[in-house]
């Protein structure tokens, strides 16, 4: 007989065995713990694996207290970060303050992120929540963008809302590492096109 053709079987009064309600809470409770915290956000969920480079990126900056010394190891450390998981770490640190090895650990990631794919490092930088790492991974992935592709980086500025376009258009110029001229006024005559 097919399992989904079967009848429930029947209790003692000829019915469905009922569930005490003290059960039926205890079920809810169990199933949807979300239930009691609905005022708590709940923590964005990260992938085991980024969850872990962080943490090894995070150890490894604890080891180097000298500031420049910890830039240097997160740098290379980042440089080890698979591309695909860029985003993911950086969402496990959503709004670093300055001076801290969260804010130098999510820099060390964002700058590699810019330098291999600027047009979606700049995406992700727009998208991500309000402070000073935001500030300064539009500015870094624009002028990462822009020196390569200056037309597509500014198309891109301009379409952000006045704030940060200001922002972008009037800081990217300095972080256009190792730009020839040509890239740099092409930028320029592109930034200007307001």
């Amino acid at each position: 007989m097919n399992p989904a053709n079967r009848r429930p079987s029947k209790g003692r009064a000829g019915g469905l065995v009922p569930l005490s309600a003290p059960l039926l809470l205890l079920a809810a409770v169990l199933a949807f713990p979300a239930v009691l915290k609905a005022d708590a956000p709940a923590p964005p969920a990260v992938h085991p694996m980024a969850r872990d480079m962080l943490e090894r990126m995070l150890a490894a900056g604890r080891a180097a207290p000298d500031p420049a010394r910890r830039r240097a190891v997160l740098a290379d450390a980042a440089d080890g970060v698979p591309r695909a998981f860029y985003g993911a770490i950086l969402g496990a640190i959503p709004a670093p303050e300055p001076g801290t090895l969260e804010f130098d650990t999510a820099h060390a990631v964002f700058t590699r992120w810019a330098w291999e794919t600027p047009d979606f490092a700049a995406s992700w930088a727009a998208s991500s929540p309000p402070g000073p790492f935001r500030q300064i991974a539009l500015v870094e992935a624009a002028g990462s963008w822009a020196a390569r592709r200056p037309a597509e980086a500014a198309r891109w500025a301009r379409a952000l809302p006045p704030a940060d376009r200001d922002w972008v258009l009037a800081k990217a110029d300095q972080f256009m590492v190792g730009t020839g001229p040509e890239s740099a006024a092409a930028w320029q005559r592109e930034r200007d096109l307001r």
